[in-house]
């Protein structure tokens, strides 16, 4: 072949091509993911963006707090409004009582006076069967008896059946048309007058008439005795009930016999009092036996009264108290209930939060974690003091942190055998460079023997004069031989080398690979413990299942129990009301531990990914780069090959030389085939020096792809 012809073109191997686009796939895969990361950081710090406030009401502190403090207050109230409405329902109950009991025992009371009063004039009368036929003068003297011994009695006077009542001075005082002494004629039966002012003094009494019959049982005349009521104001002055309750004794026509108030003794109930409350309770009391009422008087304090009948007269006996004195009792003891319920609300509350906040502070904290690696950002690592807990919260957080700390560690070895991979092929490109030079000098002494050979094969006539010449160029070609044999070895070890990096590169990343598997599937096992979560607040619902049912309860009993049971029925609602409440937000925090789930599904899934671009990717690039290395072995034998075959050549050339002299024929013909020999190994060398200049530019994208890869894998912090 002439020298000036251009080498021919080979095409690259199909391995070498693949590795080259595996090389961009490792670049373009990390690259991705990196602008990922950057996205999800970029977009955490636009959530970050919204307000406290917000956050602090959506927070799972904020709703355990809230659920704690219903669940703890709402039957703490209840049952104090409950207790103390029982208490003032015992209260009112036992005041009520105790004022009819007092009203009833006066009114009993005065019934024994009036009947001692009403006995002493029928003792007289049983004790002097014919009193009748005594005269006026003896009837007065037998009457005084009476005034005798008794000496409430201010006087005591006979007045016949017409009604007239004898004086000294011979003139008659008629008592016909006065009420008691009607009733006692028409009824034959005692009788006794409102509340009068007694003759002859400032004193007020009663007049009390009993009727005196003949034989035939006919109506002759009455014996008045004039009564003072000393006594009976004696008597309700002793009532006393609260600090300024009193009694009131009305006649059966609403006159006031007796009253603490002097000024009002002796008049009608609607000339004393003005309140419309106060005449529509006195309007009431005139119409009925007994009763309990409540009224305000014309100061406008409400005051609870009870009132009896004094079966003998229909008089109305009234004991009254005020209202705040009643109750002043339970007035104390609900400022003490109140107090000692802000108490226990303050405590709660503070426990409540205290609560909350341990339960949900470790959760918000691995959530801050989870979302700084999620930022690419592995520098950091959760707190001793929560690694050191024992509890699910403890086993979540220590999972977590081994998955950090694996994921680290794949990151820092891609890294650094990524950083190795560049050094190695670094060299391999210099070894190339010197490959290629060799090369070079093989291709000139190549085209220089075929020259030669071209020349010997013109000048067969002067081969004797040039043999030893010929000899010596052949021994240079084989010292340059041997060197090259010496080169191609240098290249096949350093491939071997290149190899076996590239073996223990890909068994380490499997290594990782499968470590990162295993310590995944134990922090995925573990993060189930958040599942807690779920029973906790399920157990939540039961109970306030079972509130809204005793509540339902309640306000069925309460409407069974009529008016007395509506009050319970409105607790009863709102204990519902609370019930459902609970529900509500124990289902939000269903939610919330939902979505914690699914973040760790997220981080499990994107550890998944990183197994598969290890798997996929990483792996089958290093099983990539073996079979290069396999490749440049091999290609430094042929070479090795090529060389040896040269060397055999040039030793078969120098035998052919020595025997020149025997025969010119024996040497033109084997300088022929020489000539051939050499313009094949010229072509061989020729596309050899094509290849080192292949696999040299090979070299070069391989290091630009580790240095993207580099580039890519420095994002991550660790």
């Amino acid at each position: 072949m002439a020298a000036g012809l251009a080498p021919p073109k080979r095409i690259l191997p199909r391995n070498q091509i693949d590795t080259i686009n595996g090389n961009n796939k490792i670049c373009a895969a990390i690259t991705l993911l990196s602008k990922d990361v950057d996205n999800n950081y970029y977009t955490d710090n636009e959530q970050q963006g919204e307000t406290s406030m917000k956050k602090m009401f959506t927070s799972l502190r904020f709703k355990l707090t809230i659920i704690i403090l219903i669940l703890t207050l709402a039957p703490l109230v209840s049952l104090a409004a409950i207790q103390m409405d029982q208490f003032r329902s015992q209260l009112t109950t036992s005041i009520n009582e105790k004022e009819i009991a007092l009203a009833e025992s006066n009114a009993a009371s005065t019934d024994r006076w009036l009947d001692s009063k009403i006995n002493a004039a029928q003792k007289l009368l049983t004790g002097i069967p014919n009193f009748h036929e005594l005269d006026v003068l003896g009837q007065f003297t037998a009457a005084q008896a009476i005034f005798s011994t008794d000496p409430e009695v201010a006087m005591t006077i006979v007045a016949n059946a017409d009604g007239l009542i004898p004086a000294e001075d011979g003139t008659f005082t008629d008592v016909s048309d006065r009420q008691y002494f009607k009733t006692v004629k028409e009824t034959k039966e005692p009788a006794i007058s409102d509340l009068l002012v007694i003759r002859g003094s400032e004193d007020l009494g009663v007049t009390v008439a009993v009727p005196f019959f003949d034989e035939q049982n006919q109506f002759q005349g009455a014996v008045i005795s004039v009564v003072s009521v000393e006594a009976l104001k004696m008597s309700f002055e002793h009532i006393k009930i609260g600090e300024t309750g009193f009694g009131v004794l009305l006649s059966q026509t609403g006159l006031l016999m007796y009253h603490p108030a002097e000024d009002k003794i002796n008049k009608t109930y609607q000339e004393t009092f003005k309140n419309e409350s106060a005449l529509l309770m006195f309007d009431k009391m005139m119409t009925e036996e007994r009763g309990l009422a409540t009224y305000a008087d014309d100061a406008g304090i409400t005051k609870v009264a009870a009132y009896a009948t004094v079966k003998k007269t229909g008089w109305k006996v009234l004991v009254t108290v005020p209202e705040n004195e009643v109750f002043a009792g339970l007035r104390s003891n609900i400022d003490k209930t109140m107090v000692l319920l802000v108490s226990v609300i303050i405590a709660v509350f503070l426990i409540a939060i205290l609560t909350a906040g341990f339960i949900a502070k470790p959760i918000k904290r691995l959530s801050d974690f989870v979302n700084v690696m999620a930022g690419a950002d592995f520098t950091h690592s959760l707190p001793a003091k929560m690694l050191k807990r024992k509890d699910e919260i403890g086993q979540l957080a220590t999972s977590v942190e081994q998955m950090s700390d694996s994921i680290r560690a794949v990151l820092s070895q891609v890294a650094d055998e990524t950083a190795n991979v560049k050094v190695t092929i670094g060299e391999s490109t210099s070894s190339m460079g010197a490959l290629a030079s060799q090369v070079e000098e093989v291709s000139a002494t190549t085209e220089q023997m075929s020259a030669g050979m071209q020349q010997t094969a013109a000048m067969a006539q002067q081969m004797n004069a040039t043999s030893s010449e010929i000899k010596d160029a052949v021994n240079s070609i084989a010292v340059k031989a041997q060197d090259g044999s010496s080169m191609a070895d240098e290249i096949a070890e350093r491939a071997q080398h290149l190899k076996e990096s590239a073996v223990s590169s890909r068994n380490s990343a499997q290594d990782m690979r499968n470590a990162i598997d295993s310590e995944s599937r134990a922090a995925i096992e573990q993060a189930k413990a958040v599942e807690q979560i779920h029973i906790l607040t399920n157990s939540i619902l039961q109970i306030t299942a079972q509130t809204n049912l005793l509540s339902l309860n309640a306000a069925i009993e309460a409407a069974r129990a009529g008016e007395a049971g509506k009050g319970f029925a409105v607790v009863a609602g709102e204990i519902r009301k609370l019930a459902e409440t609970s529900a509500q937000t124990a289902s939000e925090i269903q939610n919330v531990a939902g979505r914690v789930m699914d973040s760790v599904t997220a981080l499990t899934r994107s550890s998944e990914k990183t197994l598969t671009f290890i798997d996929e990717t990483v792996i089958q690039d290093y099983n990539a780069m073996v079979a290069n290395g396999e490749q440049y072995y091999k290609d430094a034998e042929s070479v090795q090959y090529l060389v040896t075959d040269f060397s055999a050549t040039a030793e078969q050339l120098l035998a052919s030389i020595q025997n020149v002299a025997q025969s010119i024929q024996e040497v033109t013909g084997s300088n022929n085939e020489n000539a051939e020999g050499t313009q094949n190994i010229a072509e061989k060398t020729t596309e050899m020096r094509v290849q080192s200049e292949q696999l040299a530019q090979l070299m070069l994208q391989t290091e630009e792809t580790a240095a993207q890869l580099l580039a890519a894998v420095s994002k991550f912090k660790v």
